[in-house]
């Protein structure tokens, strides 16, 4: 009798042990689990967690991250007596940081609106790409090639606090918070280089 209710209780213990599994959401990481269902409805923050059954473990980067963008723009330029002549391209580096709103609704939105990789994580970079990419270099262009060449060597500090005011007040309503944005680097076009 006993033999045969601890041979019941070993197979019972394997299945249900069987059917999950120990997963981690590392810091800096949300998690969510997709089921047969969908998404459950709670956001995870980190920590450790059991994954029952068929269920997996999604992750969320909500690390902040320093991304740099690098771009050409057709920059203003100016014949010797002032008239406008076609402009010559500059090269820019434009660095600033960014991490995922703290807000549960938009982080759920984020978890249904983004096509999940292959193995199941959401990175940084990639939140940056859908949601934040377009509107940087839109904003840096608009406002960079308002300026010359000489201006915008001369004038750097100006140009970084309009371009940071542009771009936190049209990333109000976004997914993603940005910061600390800078223009560490800028190259000449090669006809003012000579």
């Amino acid at each position: 009798q006993m033999k045969k209710l601890l041979i019941i209780i070993a197979v019972t213990a394997s299945v249900l042990l069987g059917g999950c599994s120990s997963e981690t959401i590392p810091p800096a990481h949300l998690g969510k689990l997709l089921t047969v269902d969908g998404y459950s409805p709670e956001v995870l923050p980190s920590g450790k967690l059991y994954v029952w059954g068929r269920d997996e473990l999604i992750l969320l980067d909500a690390s902040t991250h320093v991304q740099p963008v690098t771009l050409d723009v057709t920059m203003k330029d100016l014949n010797a007596d002032g008239s406008p002549r076609p402009g010559l391209d500059m090269g820019f580096t434009i660095k600033l940081r960014y991490k995922i709103k703290s807000d549960d609704a938009v982080i759920a939105s984020m978890f249904q609106d983004i096509k999940l990789p292959e193995d199941m994580y959401i990175r940084g970079e990639h939140i940056y790409n859908i949601y934040g990419s377009i509107l940087v270099e839109t904003k840096a262009r608009q406002i960079l090639s308002k300026y010359t060449p000489e201006e915008a060597l001369a004038n750097r500090a100006v140009i970084e606090k309009v371009l940071s005011d542009a771009i936190l007040k049209s990333s109000e309503n976004l997914p993603v918070v940005f910061s600390d944005i800078s223009i560490p680097s800028m190259r000449l076009p090669e006809l003012i280089k000579k």
